[in-house]
């Protein structure tokens, strides 16, 4: 089974939540990244990053402080302890990326594949590397969820409460992508219907840099130019834009087969040219498998046609489940 943490580990009191997740196929797993509270008869917070087999569902921690209800307190891995953990993603020369939220703002792991970490980028308030902006200080505890890794190493942060896109080089951090500045100077690239905020950012292969809303009912997506900052409004049913369902493009994304996917009640794809947008609706009854919501983790199965996802299950823990957009069955991968 594995280690029991909340409902991710089976059983127990407290709450375990998924926040991001990447596919590891030579290693036939998905490296999670999860949040939460042990046992409450033990007590003990965690953020950690846990391995789920593809094929068995067991688990493993791989990096981070966590507490076992049954036998006590442990540490995985090496190095500064991660804060609240968010997004996770390949880093370049191997290992992966973690954003994280700690006291006072954000900061950027690079954890080695043995589970070891190291800060690369400290973005709190007050640090060398935070990013520039003047409206709102609590910008440097609101980014650690999403972010995008390109090609050439460079690591994009979306903005908090803002339309903003940042750009982390070398420990530093710059603005791609500013709307709403007080401080005119700052504000960086041009387009139609600014979003009041960025929910997530995703690199695809050939190196577009989309985001969406979060708006899981209305949601718009977006493409971010990496060099000027500007954007063009790729698909938004309520402004009319791309054809096929009406449906939002809110929350987690993921690439696969030519198409950008969300979730979240169920599945979404748009394809990043047309802007045409396609629903897959979650299980509707007990025989068609668990409900696909309060989604923190999408990536596709690798070589099928079904994708790892986490859920909610309309209560405190995430599962991780194996969902197939065409015929609308889910399953249980690990609970």
């Amino acid at each position: 089974m594995g280690p029991n943490l909340g409902a991710v580990g089976a059983s127990g009191f407290g709450h375990a939540t998924i926040n991001g997740c990447v596919i590891d196929s030579p290693n036939n797993r998905v490296l999670a990244t999860v949040s939460g509270s042990s046992d409450m008869n033990v007590g003990g917070n965690y953020d950690i990053v846990m391995a789920f087999d593809l094929t068995t569902g067991n688990r493993t921690v791989i990096s981070g402080n966590w507490t076992d209800p049954k036998t006590g307190d442990f540490t995985t891995g090496n190095g500064p302890a991660f804060g609240g953990v968010g997004g996770i993603q390949p880093a370049p020369g191997g290992g992966y990326y973690v954003l994280s939220a700690t006291t006072g703002g954000s900061q950027l792991f690079q954890m080695s594949p043995s589970g070891d970490r190291s800060i690369v980028w400290d973005g709190t308030l007050g640090a060398a590397g935070a990013c520039p902006y003047p409206n709102d200080t609590t910008f440097h505890t609101d980014i650690y969820g999403a972010f995008a890794v390109g090609s050439n190493g460079t690591v994009y942060v979306t903005g908090g409460n803002s339309f903003a896109v940042y750009t982390i080089q070398n420990g530093k951090c710059s603005v791609l992508t500013l709307d709403d500045s007080t401080d005119p100077s700052l504000n960086h690239g041009k387009g139609p219907n600014p979003p009041a905020a960025i929910a997530d950012a995703l690199m695809t292969p050939t190196g577009g840099l989309f985001a969406n809303d979060g708006n899981v009912g209305g949601g718009a997506l977006y493409q971010v130019d990496t060099t000027s900052g500007s954007w063009t409004l790729v698909s938004n049913a309520q402004a009319g834009v791309g054809g096929g369902a009406n449906v939002g493009i809110g929350g987690v994304m993921t690439f696969s087969k030519g198409l950008l996917w969300t979730a979240g009640n169920g599945m979404r794809s748009v394809d990043p040219v047309s802007g045409n947008r396609t629903s897959y609706p979650a299980p509707t009854n007990i025989e068609a498998g668990p409900p696909v919501e309060g989604v923190g983790c999408l990536q596709p199965f690798p070589n099928q046609s079904y994708f790892v996802v986490s859920s909610s299950l309309g209560g405190d823990f995430d599962a991780l489940l194996l969902f197939e957009p065409s015929s609308g069955l889910s399953m249980v991968l690990s609970y």
